[in-house]
């Protein structure tokens, strides 16, 4: 098993040769992961929002 932070699509793509375009808008978006995990039979891709008090998550 393989960790990684803050990995961009495009990078993923490039790393593992897979087309990963259909998360992207065909490549028009630039999406980021906060953290990547790769096994042998699966990679995945984890987004993380912290929010917490008494604040609220701007839209």
């Amino acid at each position: 098993m393989y960790y990684f932070k803050e990995m961009y699509l495009k990078d993923i793509e490039k790393k593992w040769k897979i087309d990963l375009s259909a998360l992207s808008n065909q490549g028009k978006a630039a999406k980021r992961f906060d953290f990547v995990i790769k096994t042998d039979k699966m990679i995945y891709g984890i987004e993380t929002n912290f929010y917490g008090g008494g604040w609220f998550k701007i839209e």
